[in-house]
C-alpha cells in the first residue's frame, strides 16, 4: 500500500454532465479534492456528486479562482 502525503486537486469542467459525473466520482475515489464547473441550474447537483468546490461558470471565470491544480478534465469539443 502506498502512502501519499499530499492531496491531489482536480478541476473538472462540465462536472454535472455525462462524462463529468464519472470523472468526479473517479477523482473522489482516488482521494482528490474536486473543483467542478457547471451552469447555475446544475449547482445543487454538484455537492451530491462529491464536488468540494462548485463553480458556476455563468457567473465566475474559473481562471480567476482556481490555481495550482494537479489534474484537469476539460470538455471535448467537436468542430
Amino acid at each position: 500500500m502506498k502512502v501519499y502525503d499530499f492531496v491531489m486537486f482536480a478541476l473538472i469542467h462540465g462536472a454535472a454532465g455525462g462524462v463529468g459525473t464519472f470523472a468526479v466520482q473517479l477523482a473522489k475515489w482516488k482521494g482528490a479534492h474536486v473543483i467542478g464547473t457547471a451552469s447555475g441550474k446544475n449547482q445543487a447537483f454538484l455537492p451530491e456528486l462529491g464536488v468540494d468546490e462548485p463553480i458556476d461558470y455563468e457567473k465566475t471565470r474559473f481562471e480567476d479562482v482556481v490555481h495550482d491544480v494537479d489534474v484537469v478534465r476539460a470538455r471535448h469539443y467537436r468542430w
